[in-house]
């Protein structure tokens, strides 16, 4: 989950940011930008943290895991999905410019 999303963003930054030219001047490169935005949103995955919380509670009640490693667990989950969520909006908001500077 983490790796293809994280993988997706930095291929679509680092594309950006070899090329010398702008997006205006080139709209195959806007293209690839929205695809690899398209590849991170299709392979992330969404879970409310009360579902996350729900499914460690059962975990912890059947003896599978401890109480202390499945608050460790959903604490650590739901920061890297903030981090993710930030990343994607940050490249989704870099797309928008370069469609706005495209219209210009």
């Amino acid at each position: 989950m983490a790796q293809g999303s994280k993988k997706s963003g930095a291929r679509g930054r680092s594309a950006g940011s070899a090329s010398k030219g702008s997006a205006a001047n080139d709209p195959g490169r806007a293209d690839k930008s929205v695809q690899a935005f398209r590849d991170a949103l299709e392979k992330s995955v969404t879970l409310s943290r009360d579902r996350l919380q729900e499914v460690v509670d059962d975990a912890v009640a059947r003896g599978r895991i401890t109480r202390d490693d499945a608050n460790e667990l959903v604490s650590r989950l739901v920061s890297r999905g903030r981090q993710q969520s930030e990343s994607m909006l940050r490249d989704l908001e870099r797309l928008l410019e370069q469609a706005r500077s495209r219209l210009r």
